[in-house]
C-alpha cells in the first residue's frame, strides 16, 4: 500500500513539473481554448484591417517563416497595415474565413480562405481589380498571450494565375545553343 502511495505522489509531482518545464515557469500554461480564442481575434483583426489589434496580438519580435522567407520582427510595432499583414493591405475589400482550426500545447494551426479584390503590384506589375481566392495554412506559436512565431504556406502559383500570370517551362538546353 505504501508503495502505491509513493507511485501516486511521484506521478503527481511529474505531472505538475511537466507544466513548469513546458512553459519555463511555475505558472500554468494557457489553455488551448485561450490560444484558439487569441487566433480567432487575430483573424477578426485581419478582416477588419485593425492595425492596433494586430500589434497587440503579435509580438513585435515574432518570427515569420515561409518556403522562401525566414525573418524576425523588428522589435517595434508595425506602423502600417502592409507591414503587419501584407495580404490584408492588398485585398480590398477582403473576406477571410477560418476553414478549420486545431491546437495542441502552444501551437494553433489554421486553414483559412482569403477572398477579395487584389489592389497591389505583383512582381513589379500593377494589378488592379482582380478578384482572387487564396487558401492559407498557418501554424502559430503563442507565448505570454501573444503570437511569437508563424509558419505560413499558400499556393503562390494559384494566386499568380488568378492575377493573369502563367507558368512557362524553361527552354530545353538543346534549344539554347
Amino acid at each position: 500500500m505504501a508503495h502505491r502511495k509513493v507511485e501516486l505522489i511521484f506521478g503527481l509531482l511529474l505531472a505538475s513539473a511537466g507544466t513548469s518545464f513546458a512553459n519555463g515557469s511555475n505558472a500554468p500554461a494557457p489553455s488551448i481554448e485561450a490560444n484558439k480564442a487569441l487566433v480567432r481575434r487575430l483573424f477578426q483583426a485581419f478582416n477588419d484591417g485593425d492595425l492596433a489589434a494586430l500589434n497587440q496580438l503579435g509580438d513585435p519580435k515574432a518570427a515569420f517563416h515561409t518556403a522562401t522567407v525566414d525573418q524576425v520582427g523588428k522589435g517595434e510595432p508595425a506602423k502600417t497595415l502592409r507591414e503587419a499583414c501584407p495580404m490584408c493591405s492588398f485585398l480590398n475589400p477582403r473576406q477571410i474565413t477560418i476553414d478549420f482550426m486545431m491546437a495542441e500545447g502552444d501551437l494553433v494551426t489554421v486553414r483559412s480562405t482569403w477572398r477579395g479584390r487584389y489592389t497591389n503590384v505583383y512582381r513589379d506589375l500593377p494589378i488592379a481589380g482582380k478578384d482572387v481566392v487564396a487558401s492559407y495554412t498557418n501554424v502559430y506559436r503563442i507565448a505570454n498571450g501573444r503570437i511569437v512565431e508563424n509558419w505560413a504556406a499558400y499556393d503562390r502559383l494559384h494566386l499568380a494565375e488568378q492575377l493573369g500570370f502563367s507558368l512557362s517551362p524553361a527552354a530545353p538546353a538543346s534549344a539554347a545553343k
